[in-house]
């Protein structure tokens, strides 16, 4: 069948899109634990927005990454316990350490991950779409990673 060229530039479309989606996923880790660690070096008492849409995505791409389901609280929460793993804490208190690991299962539970989010990222990584940070939705409604939808339209 890839002797066809229609099929082998669609398959390997797809495997680019697999690609560009495992590397999404790790950066999104990656920026997840980044943030927590900000958090946990800084004077706040809550994640800054930056710093919590960073870990909310990161969460969700742990969760892609052991195959859970970020929409439902438990698996989410699993999927915060793998991400929390990975920082390192190092030089931190232990009072702060347990801050830190709680204002982020904090942030987890607070999440609202819909199935139009989840399935539109599973399109991404199959090669149906682009990839995006931004969320779900048509080309004519942009949504937040939340899957709610944005006030500002295209932008204007």
């Amino acid at each position: 069948m890839l002797a066809v060229p229609e099929i082998k530039e669609l398959w390997e479309s797809v495997q680019q899109n697999k690609e560009a989606f495992k590397k999404q996923i790790d950066k999104w880790i990656k920026d997840g634990v980044a943030a927590i660690r900000d958090y946990a070096d800084g004077k706040d008492n809550d994640f800054q927005p930056k710093q919590g849409n960073a870990v909310a995505w990161g969460i969700i791409a742990e969760a892609f990454r052991y195959g859970l389901d970020p929409t439902d609280g438990k698996q989410r929460r699993m999927a915060t316990a793998y991400l929390l793993e990975k920082v390192s804490w190092t030089g931190m208190s232990e009072f702060k350490v347990s801050l830190t690991a709680f204002r982020t299962r904090q942030l987890c539970d607070a999440m609202t991950v819909t199935k139009d989010l989840m399935a539109n990222l599973l399109l991404s990584a199959g090669g149906r779409s682009g990839i995006s940070t931004g969320g779900g939705g048509s080309n004519g409604e942009l949504t937040n990673w939340d899957g709610t939808k944005k006030k500002t339209g295209w932008g204007i």
